[in-house]
C-alpha cells in the first residue's frame, strides 16, 4: 500500500515539472512535522528551491518545492531523505505515521536520523530523547531489543555501523514501563559512482577444490591486499569442516572441498575462516564484515569504495532449486541444501549497461546481467562478506 502511494505521488509531482534555483547542502537542513496522517517536509534555507525528496531512504526520488505537505499517508515508517540542488544528500530521517502502542504518559519521545556512510562501517545513527530526564538513565537498542547500549545523554550518536536497516528502541533503566515506540531507520551507502571495475587476482578452484568456490573466493579477496595465501592452505588449515550429509552448512563446510561430492558452506563459516587466517598476520589489521542482508546497491557501493565482495549466488546465474536434506548429527535438525549454490567475488558493476563483473572461481573473469545476479543473490539469502584493512598494528 505504501509503495503504491509513493509511486502515485512521485508520478504526480514529476508531472508538474517543479523547478527553481539551486539549493546547497552546506547552507540547508531539512526537517518534518507529523499531524495525524499529514506529513510536512521543510528545508531551513529560507527560500523555495529545487529539491528532490525520497521517502524510501534514497532508492527513488521526485521533484518538490519545499515546504511540501502530504495531506494523508497510510500508517508506517517513511525514510525521508533530501537531495539538494548541488547533488549532495542529507541524512535519513524516519517519520512515523500512526498511533504509538505505548500507554499515554509512558512514551519516551525520540528523534532519530541515519547518516550515509563514506567508508565501510562509517555509518552513524543519532538518537535524541525529546523528554529527557537528567535524573534517569536510558538504554538504546538498534536490533529490535536484542541488545542494549547506554545512552550518553539527551543526544547519543552511535558510530561504526555498516549500511542497512536498524530498529531503534529506547527504554528507561529506573522505570521499565517508560519506553519509546520502535522506529525503523536506514543507514544508506554513499551515492553510487555508476560503474566500477576492480582488478583482483583471479584464482581458479579447479582442479584441487572441485567444491571449494567459497574458500577460493575468500582467497581472491585476501590476495587483493597483496597477501599471498593459497586456496588450499585456507581450505586445509583454516576452514572448519563437518561430516558429509551430517552437518549444518551454516556452521561448518559440509564435506571436504577437495571432494567432488561435498556441498559447501554459508557466510558465517567463511567469516570465521577469514578471521582465523588474518589473525596470524602480526603487522596488519583487518575487519571481516558479514554484510548478509544488505541490498544489491550496498554491494555495488562497497566496490566503489575499493572492496571486492564475496557473494553467494548460483552457478552461471541459473535458477536454484531445493536440494537434498539430511539430519544434523549435533542438533537433530533437518538440513536442506539449496541446489546450484555458488560463491563468487563481485569486483564491479555498470549501472548504465546493467551488468555486474565477477571473479568466478569456476569460469574466470565474467559478467552477468545485473537483474539475474540480484535474483540469485536474494535466493541465497543476501549473503555477502567484505574484508577491509583498518590501521596497521
Amino acid at each position: 500500500m505504501i509503495k503504491k502511494f509513493l509511486f502515485t505521488a512521485a508520478f504526480f509531482i514529476i508531472g508538474c515539472g517543479v523547478f527553481g534555483t539551486d539549493a546547497f547542502a552546506e547552507e540547508s537542513h531539512f526537517g518534518y512535522t507529523v499531524r495525524g496522517g499529514s506529513l510536512t517536509v521543510f528545508v531551513t534555507d529560507g527560500g523555495k528551491s529545487d529539491y528532490r525528496l525520497s521517502m524510501d531512504g534514497g532508492q527513488s526520488y521526485f521533484n518538490v518545492i519545499m515546504p511540501f505537505t502530504f495531506p494523508s499517508l497510510p500508517d508506517g515508517t517513511y525514510q525521508l531523505r533530501v537531495m539538494y540542488g548541488d547533488g549532495e544528500l542529507s541524512e535519513v530521517k524516519p517519520a512515523v505515521i500512526g498511533k504509538s502502542p505505548i500507554a499515554p504518559g509512558n512514551e519516551i519521545f525520540t528523534a532519530v536520523s541515519g547518516y550515509a556512510e563514506e567508508t565501510l562501517g562509517g555509518g552513524r545513527i543519532g538518537v535524541r530523547i525529546k523528554n529527557f530526564d537528567k535524573d534517569k538513565n536510558y538504554l538504546i537498542s538498534l536490533d529490535g531489543c536484542k541488545s542494549w547500549k547506554p545512552a550518553s545523554g539527551e543526544k547519543t550518536e552511535i558510530r561504526g555501523l555498516t549500511s542497512g536497516e536498524y530498529r531503534v528502541d529506547v527504554r528507561c533503566v529506573e522505570e521499565p514501563s517508560l519506553a519509546s515506540r520502535s522506529i525503523d531507520v536506514a543507514v544508506p551507502v554513499k551515492k553510487l559512482s555508476g560503474s566500477t571495475a576492480l582488478r583482483v587476482p583471479l584464482i581458479k578452484q579447479l582442479p584441487e577444490l572441485p567444491t571449494g568456490c567459497e574458500v577460493t573466493s575468500l582467497a581472491m579477496a585476501i590476495n587483493h591486499y597483496g597477501i599471498k595465501i593459497s586456496k588450499t592452505v585456507l581450505a586445509d588449515v583454516f576452514l572448519e569442516k563437518g561430516e558429509y550429509r551430517a552437518a549444518d552448512y551454516r556452521k561448518v563446510f559440509v564435506g571436504d572441498p577437495r571432494e567432488v561430492n561435498a556441498y559447501g558452506c554459508y557466510a558465517d563459516v567463511i567469516k570465521k575462516c577469514a578471521d582465523k587466517f588474518l589473525s596470524t598476520i602480526p603487522t596488519r589489521s583487518f575487519d571481516v564484515v558479514n554484510v548478509t542482508g544488505c541490498t544489491p546497491r550496498a554491494l555495488y557501493a562497497y566496490t566503489d569504495m575499493g572492496y571486492p565482495v564475496i557473494v553467494w549466488a548460483s552457478n552461471k546465474m541459473a535458477p536454484t532449486f531445493q536440494g537434498p536434506s539430511w539430519t544434523d548429527s549435533d542438533t537433530g535438525k533437518t538440513i536442506t541444501w539449496t541446489g546450484n549454490e555458488h560463491c563468487v567475488l563481485l569486483t564491479g558493476y555498470d549501472m548504465k549497461r546493467k551488468y555486474v563483473y565477477l571473479n568466478d572461481p569456476l569460469y574466470g573473469i565474467v559478467s552477468f546481467k545485473m537483474e539475474d545476479f540480484e535474483t540469485r543473490f536474494y535466493e541465497l539469502e543476501q549473503q555477502a562478506i567484505v574484508i577491509a584493512e583498518t590501521t596497521e598494528k
